[in-house]
């Protein structure tokens, strides 16, 4: 759903797919995948901000899905979101900053933005 949105530049469709992941989530409050899904949309719509909130939010709810947190295009998102912050004069520190930095150079498949992670059902 939210690729073919994604695919288009229609922001009727994004906002309708938008608006079917906010409800998911309503309905379903503690499904990782859901607020994964969303963020990784917003991710490539070029929302940063609002898809680190919803990835490290997915993290909370779901320890499985830590990988994406590692991605290329995560990281550059969090680099362009603490620039925005520091010319703002407010540091951006997100709840994985830590973690993350500390995983090291894994060689495992699991971090890479082809991998797949499952996504536990409840």
């Amino acid at each position: 759903m939210e690729r073919r949105a994604a695919r288009t530049q229609d922001p009727q469709r994004l906002a309708v797919a938008r608006a079917i992941l906010q409800r998911g989530l309503q309905m379903n409050p503690d499904s990782g995948c859901l607020a994964q899904a969303w963020g990784l949309m917003e991710l490539q719509k070029g929302n940063a901000w609002a898809a680190l909130r919803l990835l490290e939010r997915c993290v909370e709810m779901d320890s499985a899905l830590e990988p994406v947190l590692r991605w290329k295009p995560v990281n550059a998102a969090r680099l362009t979101v603490a620039g925005a912050a520091a010319s703002r004069g407010r540091p951006w520190r997100t709840a994985s900053s830590s973690s993350s930095s500390s995983s090291g150079g894994s060689s495992s498949r699991a971090g890479k933005p082809g991998a797949r992670v499952a996504c536990a059902s409840a």
